[in-house]
């Protein structure tokens, strides 16, 4: 089976069709509020994540999010999971 064929098992896509899938929302992590330090994010780098948090807009006068203002909504997140996918190996 191909990776990121109709028929894969997992949802989410494969690094050669990302750039199909990619967002506008701008992701804070609030360490203090997940109760961990910078480098534990590091074990989320390039695997598929399952977030959930709060979604806001910009507050005025601003007219967007995130960093230099670019992005047009932001999430804080509460929480983060990665998510395991069959054909991308075992836990």
């Amino acid at each position: 089976m191909q990776r990121g064929s109709q028929s894969d098992a997992c949802p989410f896509p494969s690094p050669d069709t990302l750039d199909l899938f990619r967002s506008s929302i701008w992701v804070d992590f609030d360490l203090n509020t997940l109760n961990q330090q910078e480098k534990w994010l590091d074990q989320f780098i390039g695997r598929p994540v399952r977030i959930t948090g709060k979604l806001a807009g910009p507050n005025p006068p601003d007219d967007a999010c995130g960093h230099m203002s670019l992005w047009p909504v932001e999430m804080l997140v509460t929480s983060i999971a990665k998510v395991w996918c069959g054909h991308r190996g075992s836990r």
